[in-house]
């Protein structure tokens, strides 16, 4: 603080003592009033050293100032007040005020060695990057570096050195995404603050509720990796640390191709072990290509209408390794007739079904590990239909007489019917309608067809005696035989009844 010249002070004042410094930091005493005396005065010219007539003094003190947490900022204020040799005080100066600040960067948050992925592209062929973290002190400030694996290489490819060809040639011979990786972050400190550009715009606060986060379009085509440093800084001096020190998070696009379209066939088999009803096995193969597939997603419809968006799903069922004799994978599977949405259902006899199945690709690679889960890979497009109508094995069974009625007459019986009961319902199928054949013989005559009709849905059934002429009194002892004829043309046992 500069010291006045005797000659400034006023007529009959006093000469000036000491000077007192009273400290505030944040608005709270700091420490205890500094004394200053006179006799320490210093030159404050600023063109020292002059000549001693020209001169100029003032006073300095040099003082331990407050701690200063890290990341943190603490507002000084010092007044100052001239006590004179009579012991008066002057009028208090204006405040000196000092906003003191850690010249250091804050902490970083580490980072797993995870490589992680950004969004499917979309419709505007970008894949967007977001990844968030907690909300930072409000002095801390976020920024976020990119370089993409291509500026990486050109480093190393210019370094001339033997460690950073090795890299290099261990990088080009690596076709998986996440090992590469691996290799890039283990040597991140070799690749200076230079190399990262400084996004502008992205950063979010409250992205989530007590979340900050970034958002960052990549090209949906891009194939190599892209690096990424979340830098904490200080909102005060904008301090961050060496680039080098900060880990890096590498993040893939999911663009791997679909596996190729799979080939569907199915045949129908015996049932095995707690097996029951109809078993149709189901094989579905798949040459792979770029892209192995990891999952078979089967569909199964009994309309006629193919469309792998209407069809339901019945199952999913992996694919097995690449075989090295045939170079496909293959994934089977039983079905009884049950699906997702309907897990009591049961295939039918005498129905036309049809398959198709859609291959799903492997996850994308390293993305297993990722702290999201594993990116599922694309589907591929869906097989053309393998179609099987189920038939029983064994004929069918035999009907059951449940009834006969008619009118007595002294010969016979007029108005005969039989009713049957049968253990399956007669509802027409896709492969034809079920037969009811009557036959009949009088006495001493041979056996006729009396009628044969399609038989109508349900499980009951009845047969006339008489065809056409209810009244015809048909004699006793005469003979009828009763068979049913599957959809397919194959006959049950007969069932004979004579009246």
């Amino acid at each position: 603080m500069p010291l006045p010249e005797v000659s400034s002070l006023a007529l009959g004042s006093f000469p000036l003592s000491p000077a007192v410094l009273t400290a505030t930091v944040d608005g709270a005493p700091f420490g205890t009033p500094m004394t200053i005396p006179v006799a320490d005065k210093v030159s404050i010219h600023p063109d020292a050293p002059v000549p001693a007539a020209q001169d100029r003094f003032g006073l300095r003190r040099v003082f331990n100032g407050p701690i200063i947490p890290a990341t943190q900022s603490r507002d000084l204020e010092i007044v100052a007040a001239w006590v004179d040799q009579d012991g008066q005080i002057s009028v208090p100066s204006l405040p000196a005020k000092v906003r003191m600040v850690d010249p250091y960067p804050p902490a970083q948050t580490p980072i797993p060695d995870i490589l992680a992925y950004a969004a499917r592209p979309d419709k505007t062929a970008k894949a967007w990057v977001e990844r968030s973290w907690p909300n930072g002190a409000s002095n801390v400030k976020f920024a976020v570096y990119y370089a993409d694996e291509n500026r990486l290489r050109d480093h190393l490819r210019n370094a001339g050195d033997a460690s950073s060809d090795a890299l290099l040639t261990a990088l080009e011979a690596e076709a998986d995404l996440a090992a590469r990786a691996t290799l890039l972050r283990a040597e991140q400190a070799r690749f200076p603050d230079h190399l990262f550009e400084r996004l502008k715009d992205v950063i979010e606060v409250d992205i989530t509720p007590g979340q900050t986060g970034f958002r960052h379009a990549l090209s949906g085509s891009l194939r190599v990796l892209s690096a990424y440093k979340v830098v904490a800084e200080s909102a005060d001096t904008s301090a961050r640390p060496d680039l080098t020190t900060v880990d890096t998070v590498f993040y893939g696009v999911p663009n791997s191709d679909p596996p190729a379209r799979p080939v569907i066939t199915a045949k129908q088999v015996e049932p095995e072990g707690s097996e029951t009803g109809f078993i149709v096995e189901l094989t579905i193969t798949l040459r792979p290509g770029v892209t192995q597939a990891s999952t078979a997603r089967i569909r199964r419809t009994r309309s006629g209408v193919i469309d792998p968006l209407r069809n339901p799903v019945i199952a999913s069922v992996p694919f097995g390794a690449v075989d090295p004799k045939t170079g496909l994978q293959t994934a089977t599977y039983r079905d009884n007739g049950q699906a997702l949405m309907a897990p009591a259902a049961r295939l039918a006899p005498f129905v036309s079904y049809a398959w198709i199945a859609e291959a799903q690709g492997a996850p994308e690679p390293g993305s297993v590990a990722s702290a999201t889960g594993p990116v599922a890979g694309l589907w591929s497009s869906a097989s053309a239909p393998a179609k099987v109508d189920i038939i029983p094995a064994e004929a069918p069974a035999a009907p059951v007489l449940a009834r006969s009625t008619g009118t007595p007459a002294p010969t016979g019986i007029s108005d005969l019917s039989l009713g049957f009961t049968y253990p399956v319902n007669l509802v027409p199928t896709a492969l034809g309608a079920w037969t009811i054949r009557a036959e009949r013989a009088l006495p001493g005559q041979a056996m006729t067809l009396i009628s044969e009709q399609e038989a109508t849905a349900g499980t009951r059934f009845s047969v006339a005696g008489a065809p056409g002429n209810p009244a015809e009194i048909i004699p006793t002892g005469t003979r009828f035989r009763v068979r049913v004829i599957d959809p397919i043309g194959r006959e049950s046992a007969v069932v004979d009844h004579v009246i």
